[in-house]
């Protein structure tokens, strides 16, 4: 579910708000532990944007690359923002999922895009080459950190 505006992180709000009034670099680059809030801040920006947006995840993007698709990478090129969650998930990533990852970076350049990884940047390194990860990177970059919100401590019993 996505988080309400007051559970994002101020820093994360800031720059979010900067992005969206033009004072900030798209791509933005959300990375950090798992359960910190990446995808949720991302869909709270999603809700909030009329008109077409795109949320999915490197797999999804390998239909619409090669053409099963061709409306989804059309949604994908037109809409006024992406999120592509979880890339790097696969250490193993498929040579058609580096593909389409790199279509979708290439063609989105600096529009706005939201890339969300548990990967900091130099360990994307170690699923996607220089250039991926180049021009994922190549506008603002944000690390959450904290626990899991997901997990609330009990043991299981």
């Amino acid at each position: 579910m996505p988080a309400e505006w007051d559970q994002i992180e101020p820093g994360l709000r800031r720059l979010v708000m900067d992005l969206v009034r033009g004072k900030g670099r798209w791509p933005l680059f959300l990375h950090g532990p798992t359960g910190t809030g990446k995808t949720s801040a991302a869909l709270w920006l999603l809700r909030r944007i009329w008109g077409p947006r795109f949320i999915g995840k490197p797999g999804e993007l390998i239909d619409a690359v090669v053409g099963r698709q061709q409306w989804l990478w059309e949604h994908i090129h037109d809409a006024w923002l992406v999120a592509i969650d979880e890339i790097g998930s696969r250490s193993d990533a498929p040579s058609l999922e580096l593909q389409a990852v790199q279509r979708c970076a290439d063609e989105r350049g600096r529009r706005p895009t939201i890339w969300i990884s548990n990967l900091a940047p130099k360990q994307l390194l170690e699923v996607y080459d220089d250039r991926i990860v180049s021009r994922i990177c190549s506008g603002s970059v944000y690390r959450l950190d904290g626990r899991d919100r997901r997990f609330d401590g009990r043991e299981d019993r």
